[in-house]
């Protein structure tokens, strides 16, 4: 759910996901003068609690040594910044925030604008659509403070259920299923956590018919010491003629009949269930349960990645449909070397007529490029991992994208190209930008990680949103969690506490082709008419790369966007 209110000259925009509301602010220049942040007040309908929503940063004059991992009411320590999120909501929950424009001196601080917003978050669980998102990493502020910032395995159990958030309850529930007279059939890149694959067993002990691929090509040896580790050895067998079987999905027939399909981004590991950001994505419709259930049966076949297997999959997933008349569509991989299917992807990438939001987690396709870089007045913003996907041709891959970055959109309809319109990937020694100055996003703009000034002292400090009359400024000391959590890990990969909500070095702890190859992480903004299904990602390979895979389009209702 989406919605926009402005009272005042504040400007409140909120954006609800199923477990976090986002809030973009806007606060007209008159009104900015002695203005020292932004209160947020939450009302929930369904238990009848008012709350002020808490924060990390502190005024110097009023709060001089904050505790360590210690939170403050933003009525008291007002947010200093124009965007924000909630991160404590419930799925299915309405909701009344109240944001208020604080002013004067932080020892006085005084209410003088006000917005009132009533939103509902997503459901996780739908008719047709199921989406379960893990917390992962960008939850790694909360986790240090939560679990002192001990590694899972020594936190104990609590610590693996809150950062899976129900996307593990998830996939062992859908597998619950499965009983006499039902049929399971899993493809699984990664199959190697302990409770996945004892899911896997107990729908055997159930009476279930239980078959699984699973790669056995790049992590073969750990897959493999996995399901021994089960005993789940007759049910499995590896793929090994392709280059890199990248699924990750599992089909429930009952006497015969495919009715449901469990697909998303999830590997079966630590790290992808507990620590890299992932969804879990159910779809209940016995078609798209059919075309995975046929696509299961061509991995299971085991060719090799040549013509006729290519030609099989385009067959069965025209990309894009003609006539597009369903609700839901799959697209599987591999593909012929014409690149339909990311064709497809980059035509409705350029038919934005607003804005564009797309991440990449290995490089840049040229198709894309050539949307980015376009002269013309819709907002395009890119999240990058890296700036190259091949290795052999690594240099003139990133010479694109920084021609890309030094490009200022030209000059249109009289309008001055703003400083911060380039783009730029996220890298790992970057940190959030923590000024609490107005900072407008400009088009071909990736939101730039920049190390706070640090000051004498050696701790970080941030200005107030406007430098007033009594020059106080706002700090997070050095014994803060998230300063000493930067130099410990949680999980294997995975940095322990980061500045701000970052993306996961998704290849990390990848292998062979995937870390070289999979454009895994495609996510665009789609125009009026078409849309893609919200939460979902959508991942094709980048060319030349034939690794099998899997994805899931919803084709929205005119209009929508």
């Amino acid at each position: 759910m989406r919605l926009r209110k402005q009272h005042g000259g504040l400007s409140v925009n909120a954006v609800a996901g199923t477990h976090v509301v986002f809030f973009g602010l806007d606060l007209a220049a008159s009104k900015r003068a002695g203005c020292r942040g932004f209160g947020f007040k939450r009302f929930d309908h369904a238990e009848g609690d008012t709350i002020w929503l808490h924060g990390l940063k502190t005024f110097e004059k009023t709060e001089p040594h904050p505790a360590a991992g210690e939170s403050f009411s933003t009525l008291r320590q007002p947010i200093q910044g124009f965007q924000w999120a909630d991160y404590s909501a419930k799925p299915g929950t309405t909701y009344t925030y109240t944001v208020v424009a604080l002013y004067g001196d932080p020892a006085d601080l005084k209410q003088r604008i006000t917005v009132e917003i009533e939103i509902t978050t997503e459901s996780e669980v739908g008719a047709v659509h199921s989406a379960f998102f893990n917390r992962g990493s960008v939850a790694t502020q909360e986790y240090a403070r939560r679990f002192q910032n001990r590694p899972p395995n020594i936190a104990g159990p609590g610590a693996y259920e809150w950062l899976s958030r129900g996307l593990l309850e998830a996939f062992v529930a859908f597998l619950g299923r499965a009983g006499p007279g039902w049929e399971v059939h899993g493809a699984c890149y990664e199959f190697q956590w302990p409770d996945a694959l004892a899911a896997v067993r107990q729908a055997h002990q159930r009476g279930a018919k239980v078959h699984v691929l699973f790669d056995d090509m790049g992590p073969s040896k750990a897959n493999r010491a996995a399901i021994k580790a089960a005993k789940i050895r007759a049910l499995c067998r590896g793929r090994v003629h392709g280059k890199l079987m990248h699924n990750k999905f599992f089909v429930l027939s009952r006497n015969g009949a495919p009715q449901a399909v469990w697909t998303g981004s999830t590997n079966l590991t630590e790290n992808g269930i507990f620590g890299h950001a992932n969804v879990g994505h159910v779809v209940e419709d016995v078609t798209i349960a059919q075309a995975f259930r046929d696509y299961w049966d061509r991995l299971a076949a085991d060719s090799p990645v040549a013509a006729p297997y290519r030609s099989a999959n385009e067959q069965a997933s025209p990309a894009p449909p003609h006539p597009w008349k369903s609700v839901t569509t799959a697209v599987f991989s591999p593909r012929g070397a014409e690149l339909d299917a990311l064709q497809w992807y980059a035509d409705i990438a350029g038919s934005a007529k607003q804005g564009l939001f797309m991440t990449f987690a290995f490089g840049m396709n040229q198709k894309f490029m050539d949307v980015y870089r376009r002269d013309d007045d819709v907002l395009r913003m890119a999240l990058m991992e890296k700036e190259w996907g091949n290795p052999r041709t690594r240099a003139q891959e990133t010479q694109a994208i920084q021609q890309i970055r030094k490009s200022p959109q030209r000059r249109r309809r009289g309008r001055q190209p703003h400083r911060h319109e380039q783009l730029r990937p996220l890298a790992r020694r970057d940190v959030a930008h923590r000024s609490g100055r107005p900072r407008l996003l400009g088009a071909h703009e990736v939101h730039a990680r920049r190390p706070a000034r640090r000051a004498a002292d050696g701790r970080h400090r941030q200005r107030e949103l406007q430098q007033g009359e009594h020059g106080h400024e706002r700090r997070e000391h050095a014994r803060h969690p998230r300063r000493q959590a930067r130099r410990r890990h949680l999980l294997r990969g995975i940095p322990a506490a980061v500045h701000a909500l970052r993306v996961p070095r998704v290849g990390e702890d990848l292998h062979g082709e995937e870390a070289a190859g999979d454009a895994r992480g495609l996510e665009a903004a789609v125009p009026r008419g078409r849309r893609l299904l919200d939460g979902s990602v959508l991942r094709h390979p980048r060319p030349r790369w034939a690794g099998d895979q899997a994805e899931v389009l919803r084709r929205a209702d005119v209009g929508r966007r």
